[in-house]
């Protein structure tokens, strides 16, 4: 009776490690040099004693090894399984007394040891450091195994079962490469398409979505370079479970594989639709937004953006046809292309008439806890603080810092200082409670959550629906043009950020171009509100509340000028000739030192800062009035000296409408009379500018 074939063969495991030592070899070193490496290069005889220093140490270097993991599984499988991209290769190993599950087990096995056996010496070296300083974390350093571990089974699979698709090491390299990166690719690529053709799209380009990072599990390991971060068993139990899949996976397509297509780009023909259409749609994409780029797509028609979208998918689906087909001749296959371009065509035009409704949802606002809002499209550092519970926030910026925070987070872990920077080691801002949250909600510019303020937000955000078709014509036709050199026109980048009290955001953009001088009554409504919410109370307070300091606090005020000379006004040069005599200098063309406000002056000039900030109108804060800023440098008694919170200093934006601000700064001697003359010119301009027409007034 014949025996059972085996399941493993010993035989080609050896064979594989004499033939592939070198790499397990050369993996094996790269991981002892950066064992070396934390020993000599960090000193890390003098870091042992800081709080956390081993587990920081180890997780430190995330972002190297997830790559470096990455490059040599993928080097690793093309070797083990090298045979298959030769015919003559296939041939002799389907020689061998061994059926196709042994060859592939035995292949399969070798690779694994290559990989995981560097890890785990890796690993015990680790181990050695540790007990070598007294520092050792094993609880750190087996999260740390687990984490690369699940991340080594889940590529190396991957690798494999890429190499089962083709028959062709390039194709197999690139192939590796590209599944890697498909998801945040497509996302990012997908969000960039939105942005240009669906009107209302808040574009998170900066932002990946928590999904497509942990689908991309590359990225996501080099995020674990923080070891008080959210571990999340459950995505590295996932990795392995799909590492497990892939392997089996992989195993059956190798049972099933017709060797003889060894060489060819996609080894199983049923796959070479999927691919020639894949190749077409991400070459649309990618190739087109470079094309859009190349062409400045921004400044031309909706039209001309599918035909490059178009052009870029022709290139694609015509490279694909000729590597599947080997040969150059595959004009004769355009109809595959024509019913792709009509469904590209129908997909746009749906998108860009926006068929689905986009621009018109809107929040429930029961369940709308906080809103960040800005005429000015800059809220990329808000969601961190709209979600403050759920991720890391950076504290640094807020002037008024609530006390209880700066206690929480500004406190050091422990008292003994890093060598490396002789500072303390201080806790990260991350997950804060709810209450913690809304509590810097109150205190964050641009993030609203009073009630009222809420309301005029939602107010503002549901007349743009109303009159979404209006006022996205409006905008599309006067950005085909060169509308920034026009002074009479003006635009805003509305975006809306609704908090939920699920604990999830819902984002909205709205970019609008209107005149100085508005006619139509939708754009003298859209300017009204938006100059109501420039000047809400809520907002003044917070800006008020930043400078609402103890006079004996502040240790330095100091006034910077330059601003004036990035003042882009056609008619400055008008000002000028007007506001000074012929012999005095311009002060946008020479260098205005800052000058600092003298002990007696702070809190007169604090005062004529806040009479300022409370008088100043909302239209006139929409004018982006701004020609000089003040840094206030200060410390707060009631914290410990070792708070880093303690001394703080912020930056504070001064219009030209701060009348009583420049009027005390010219009686105190801070500034000349030119300088002076000049500010008050430049707000009559604006004056003029946005009221009375601007030739009768400069006439």
């Amino acid at each position: 009776m014949q025996s059972p074939a085996p399941l493993f063969s010993r035989a080609l495991f050896r064979k594989n490690m004499q033939r592939f030592w070198p790499i397990f070899a050369i993996y094996t070193v790269i991981f002892l040099l950066v064992s070396f490496s934390i020993v000599t290069n960090a000193r890390y005889e003098l870091l042992a004693d800081v709080p956390d220093i081993f587990a920081k140490t180890i997780f430190g270097f995330s972002d190297f090894m997830s790559p470096l993991i990455a490059l040599f599984s993928i080097i690793v499988a093309v070797a083990v399984f090298s045979y298959m991209y030769n015919p003559m290769s296939t041939s002799m190993v389907n020689a061998l007394p061994f059926n196709r599950r042994t060859v592939f087990i035995s292949n399969y096995l070798s690779g694994l040891f290559i990989i995981m056996v560097p890890l785990l010496l890796f690993f015990l070296s680790l181990i050695g450091i540790g007990l070598n300083y007294a520092c050792l974390d094993m609880t750190a350093l087996l999260k740390w195994l687990f984490i690369f571990t699940s991340l080594s089974l889940l590529l190396y699979s991957l690798a494999v079962i890429i190499g089962m698709f083709t028959g062709n090491i390039i194709a197999h390299l690139a192939f590796f490469g590209i599944a890697n990166f498909l998801l945040i690719g497509l996302e990012a690529l997908i969000k960039y398409f939105l942005e240009l053709f669906l009107y209302g799209y808040a574009g998170t380009f900066h932002y990946t979505n928590w999904f497509f990072m942990k689908a991309t599990p590359v990225a996501y390991a080099t995020t674990m370079h923080n070891a008080n971060i959210n571990l999340h068993w459950w995505v590295w139990i996932v990795y392995i479970l799909v590492g497990v899949v892939l392997t089996w996976l992989a195993h059956k397509m190798y049972q099933k594989r017709k060797m003889e297509n060894a060489g060819d780009v996609i080894a199983i023909r049923q796959l070479n639709p999927i691919f020639k259409y894949g190749v077409t749609f991400c070459s649309s994409l990618a190739l087109g937004s470079m094309l859009m780029q190349m062409f400045n797509f921004r400044s031309q028609s909706f039209a001309l953006a599918v035909m490059l979208f178009l052009l870029a998918g022709l290139i694609g689906y015509f490279v694909a046809e000729m590597l599947l087909r080997k040969s150059f001749r595959v004009l004769k296959s355009y109809k595959g292309f024509i019913v792709y371009a009509c469904l590209l065509v129908i997909v746009s035009m749906s998108v860009y008439y926006d068929w689905y409704g986009y621009a018109t949802r809107m929040p429930d606002t029961d369940k709308v806890e906080a809103v960040a809002f800005s005429y000015s499209g800059a809220l990329y550092n808000v969601p961190p603080i709209l979600q403050a519970e759920q991720s890391q926030v950076n504290l640094d910026g807020i002037p008024n810092l609530p006390e209880s925070l700066a206690r929480a987070y500004g406190a050091p872990v422990s008292m003994k200082k890093d060598p490396r920077s002789n500072n303390y080691v201080y806790p990260d801002a991350s997950n804060l409670t709810p209450e913690q949250t809304k509590l810097l909600w109150s205190v964050f510019p641009g993030i609203y959550s009073e009630n009222e303020s809420i309301d005029s937000i939602t107010k503002l955000h549901h007349y743009l629906v109303e009159n979404v078709k209006t006022v996205r014509n409006d905008y599309r036709k006067l950005s085909s043009t060169d509308y920034y050199k026009n002074e009479n026109i003006q635009r805003f980048d509305i975006s809306f950020i609704y908090r939920l009290d699920n604990g999830k955001l819902q984002k909205h953009s709205f970019p609008v171009i209107l005149p100085v001088k508005p006619s139509a009554e939708v754009d003298q409504k859209i300017l009204t509100q938006l100059a109501s919410l420039a000047g809400c109370q809520e907002e003044r307070a917070k800006k008020a509340a930043a400078i609402d300091v103890p006079v004996d606090n502040i240790r330095r005020i100091t006034i910077d000028m330059n601003m004036m000379r990035y003042i882009q006004n056609g008619n400055a040069n008008k000002i000028f000739n007007r506001a000074v005599n012929s012999t005095a200098m311009d002060p946008r063309e020479k260098d205005l030192v800052p000058v600092e406000i003298r002990d007696e002056d702070k809190a007169a000039f604090l005062q004529a800062v806040k009479a300022d900030r409370q008088n100043i109108g909302g239209k006139q804060i929409l004018r982006q009035s701004n020609c000089s800023s003040c840094n206030v440098s200060f410390e707060n008694p009631n914290l410990p000296l070792v708070n880093r919170f303690r001394d703080r200093d912020f930056d504070y934006d001064i219009s030209v409408y701060y009348e009583h601000t420049f009027s005390f700064l010219l009686e105190k001697g801070y500034i000349t009379e030119d300088i002076y003359k000049f500010v008050q010119q430049y707000r009559e301009l604006l004056d003029a500018k946005y009221s009375t027409p601007l030739i009768a007034k400069l006439g």
